[in-house]
Order: structure tokens, then sequence, then C-alpha cells
């Protein structure tokens, strides 16, 4: 084989590469939306999830990052985690994370899973946190 088709077949190899790479994390980044509608929680995306506030046990928040053992089901990408990962105790639990290095983080557990929620700054999850305090209390 010929050095210059050598190198061809290189480049186009990186390339795809590329463009894979870029499409992976650019589906993974771009459908992850948090809202709440009335009574819901409504996480957009690949991992997507409708929480009914309602269903919501145990709630709290924390200054503490959680410490993940490992990524089960998701996606991570600088301070984003998104799906399912397991926690250094081996539990499992959902993580919508979009800024992992500002706390806090909103802890509940639903419909027998455990969540975590942290969002870009401190005030959206706080506001979040009294949101979803506001209605348990209704």
């Amino acid at each position: 084989m010929s050095t210059g088709l050598k190198i061809f077949i290189t480049v186009i190899t990186l390339a795809g590469v590329a463009i894979m790479l870029f499409f992976i994390f650019g589906v993974m980044l771009s459908g992850n939306k948090l809202s709440v509608e009335e009574t819901t929680i409504v996480i957009g995306g690949i991992y997507s999830k409708n929480i009914k506030m309602n269903s919501i046990e145990n709630l709290s928040v924390t200054e503490t990052p959680p410490d993940f053992s490992e990524r089960v089901n998701g996606g991570s990408m600088g301070d984003l985690r998104v799906g399912y990962f397991l926690l250094e105790n081996k539990e499992k639990v959902y993580v919508y994370i979009e800024n992992y290095s500002t706390p806090p983080f909103i802890n509940f557990d639903y419909d027998g899973e455990s969540m975590i929620i942290n969002l870009k700054t401190s005030e959206e999850t706080k506001n979040l946190y009294d949101e979803i305090s506001k209605n348990l209390n209704n």
C-alpha cells in the first residue's frame, strides 16, 4: 500500500471518529433540559424522566457533591452528569447534574428510585428545591 493511500485512510478514519464523537456529545448535551410543569418535574433528552412531585419522599439538600464509583447507564462530560450512576456505597441513583462543582445538590426518592439534581447555578438549584418543598407541603 502506498504512503499516500495510508495517509488518506488515516485522515478519513480520524475525521469519522471526530464526527461520531461530536454527534454523541451533541445529542447528550442538547436535549437535556429540566423544567417544572405544574406538579411534575420533566427531564428531557436521551435520559428523560417525568417525576410527579407527590411521589417524592425523603427530600433533602446537601452541599457535598456525590462520590460516584461508576457510570451504569449515563453520560458525563465536564461538570455534566446525566443518567444512572453508582455511588461509592454501590447505591444506584439517577442523576441530573448540570454543574458538579457548584452545590447544592437536591436528593430524594420517588417510585423506588433515588435521584440527585443540581442545576447550573446555586440559585436555580435552591429555587427548584423550594418549589419541590412547596408542592410537597400542599
